[in-house]
């Protein structure tokens, strides 16, 4: 497992978050069956997909492809990127948080799930991909995120609006 985050301020008072996540199963055993397989599709790794619509991705002219499998296998790797700005701030024009730190933000995830066993001539591992905005309110270290997303890899959703509760990152 490797989990990278940086922060930059690249001009103040916004702030670029990145975080690249990998986590994969090595070794022999790695795509055994008895295994519960990773899945991608939790709120937290790339917006717009959760469990409820893992099933609604598409797989394309893939044969053979069902999207449960496409979204399920032993190796994960996840990217997100927000830009983060201080609401209240930005609209005083004074660059501060105040008492309750409520942030804006505009994101782009993407991330990929595969098997060991997948060949060139198998169907193509399915990304997931998604953009954004959204309200971020830190309640004692805990993310409250209210966004709006338009998931790429679910052709019969639009923009969806969620709301996640968690820790951020």
């Amino acid at each position: 497992m490797a989990d990278y985050r940086r922060y930059v301020v690249p001009l103040r008072p916004f702030t670029l978050a990145v975080r690249a996540r990998y986590v994969g199963r090595h070794g022999r055993d790695a795509a055994d069956g008895r295994l519960l397989p990773l899945v991608l599709g939790l709120r937290n790794q790339v917006h717009g997909y959760n469990v409820r619509n893992v099933l609604d991705v598409d797989c394309g002219a893939a044969p053979g492809c069902s999207p449960f499998e496409a979204l399920a296998g032993s190796r994960l790797l996840v990217g997100n990127m927000e830009l983060r700005f201080p609401l209240r701030g930005l609209l005083s024009r004074r660059f501060e948080y105040g008492p309750l730190p409520i942030e804006g933000m505009v994101f782009a995830d993407a991330g990929s799930l595969w098997t060991r066993d997948q060949r060139a001539g198998g169907w193509q591992r399915n990304f997931l991909r998604s953009v954004g905005g959204g309200v971020r309110i830190n309640a004692a270290g805990m993310i409250v995120e209210l966004a709006a997303t338009r998931p790429f890899d679910r052709p019969s959703a639009g923009w969806t609006f969620t709301v996640n509760l968690g820790p951020g990152f």
